[in-house]
């Protein structure tokens, strides 16, 4: 898809942790890792994370993934 800006986060994750998150100060908060190659895309999804209770791990570009 020319134009498409894509970012990996959920393929590593079980679909049942997303239901029940972890916030923020918790001992068992949790983060996961994000891949893109495009910054303003990786915010984009930083912030919805934010929003989900999740932190955020840069684990590079979507090549490095």
């Amino acid at each position: 898809m020319p134009g498409a800006r894509t970012v990996k986060t959920f393929s590593t994750i079980h679909f049942g942790h997303l239901l029940s998150p972890h916030p923020s100060g918790a001992l068992d908060h949790s983060a996961l890792p994000i891949s893109g190659d495009d910054d303003a895309a990786n915010e984009s999804v930083t912030a919805l994370l934010d929003r989900l209770d999740y932190d955020t791990v840069d684990a590079g570009s979507t090549s490095q993934s």
